[in-house]
């Protein structure tokens, strides 16, 4: 069994620190969209995937390598667009 177990509030926390990350990268429209699609995961709307699959895209727009690397999960970051 896992020790630590995922809770949506800590997906939303790791979510969130990606999008700091992004922030001086992305224009203000697109940080708050990328803040509602968070949002909407966490109020159970949307899922996981969602917000996962845009901060993949704009990190790998972004060139943010750090980000993939500090994070990169099997799968997360392979999404193809």
């Amino acid at each position: 069994a896992m020790k630590n177990t995922a809770t949506t509030n800590k997906h939303v926390k790791v979510l969130l620190k990606i999008l700091r990350m992004l922030k001086g990268k992305l224009d203000a429209t697109t940080c708050e969209d990328l803040y509602l699609q968070i949002d909407a995961y966490q109020s159970g709307v949307a899922a996981l995937s969602d917000p996962v699959a845009l901060l993949a895209h704009y990190a790998r727009v972004s060139d943010v390598a750090s980000i993939t690397a500090r994070f990169a999960c099997p799968g997360w970051f392979d999404i193809g667009f």
